[in-house]
């Protein structure tokens, strides 16, 4: 009986989406020259990590499968950190709503083609300026490779309360905080593997979402070409709403724009 022999060997990656399986045939030599070498069967990995390799013997009768698992780990750097909501004026920001803002931190890789921080965790700082020795982790840091770039997948939540507790859940896809006041907010992350580590922060600016907004115009019925100035009423309910920008559009074209800055404020509007 010849059952070491014509097996057909298939070796399949999980390091890409492609199912492209890569296969040699094991002539063998049963029963003296059981073991022997299928070539053929180079792989150039395409992403670090944990990858599991499937290893399926078929012959004639029937099909064994084999499990092998490798871990490929790259340098933690480059990496950087933003958030989800982006403000042309900071790399970093969170929106005030209900007394408290979230911040969705997203770490990715400083370019396309780069695949940081395989098997790394973090230790996170969410607020390193006025507690500096409150930290959260160490985390699993896991990141998508096949995103371009790289992002990270997983994140946590760190709530922070008037009295300067802070709770934490973990969640998947982000690394979300929420902070309890407007301000500026400076975050650090230090990520760190076997091979090496690294240290990557942000200034998150705390800015107010606008709720509760009510106007009353004079009059919406004006002759063609009349010299009535128009006055609208605008009230702002919100508690801090900061800088707001309060712009009219007509319909003819025209747009008048003014900026005004307080706390909760009633403002009359003439053009």
């Amino acid at each position: 009986m010849e059952a070491g022999s014509n097996v057909i060997i298939s070796f399949s990656f999980d390091d890409t989406f492609a199912n492209n399986p890569i296969q040699c045939q094991y002539n063998g030599d049963y029963p003296s020259n059981i073991w022997n070498s299928c070539s053929g069967t180079n792989h150039t990995f395409l992403i670090p990590g944990t990858i599991t390799i499937v290893v399926a013997f078929t012959n004639a009768i029937n099909t064994i499968y084999k499990y092998l698992t490798v871990t490929l780990t790259t340098s933690v750097n480059p990496i950087i950190v933003g958030t989800s909501l982006q403000l042309s004026s900071s790399q970093c920001s969170a929106a005030y709503v209900d007394n408290r803002a979230i911040a969705s931190f997203i770490i990715s890789a400083k370019n396309t083609t780069a695949k940081p921080a395989s098997n790394a965790q973090v230790i996170i700082v969410p607020d390193s300026i006025n507690n500096p020795t409150i930290t959260q982790g160490p985390f699993q840091l896991t990141f998508n490779y096949f995103a371009t770039p790289a992002i990270t997948s997983s994140g946590l939540n760190v709530i922070y309360t008037s009295t300067g507790k802070i709770y934490s859940i973990k969640i998947l896809f982000r690394y979300i905080f929420c902070f309890f006041s407007i301000g500026n907010y400076t975050a650090i992350f230090r990520v760190s593997n076997s091979l090496d580590s690294t240290n990557i922060s942000c200034v998150v600016k705390v800015t107010p979402v606008l709720q509760q907004v009510y106007y009353a115009i004079n009059s919406l019925n004006w002759p063609l070409n009349s010299l009535t100035p128009f006055q609208a009423s605008v009230y702002i309910g919100d508690p801090n709403p900061g800088t707001v920008m309060l712009t009219w559009n007509f319909g003819d074209g025209t747009n008048v724009s003014s900026l005004r800055t307080g706390t909760e404020f009633q403002d009359i509007y003439f053009i």
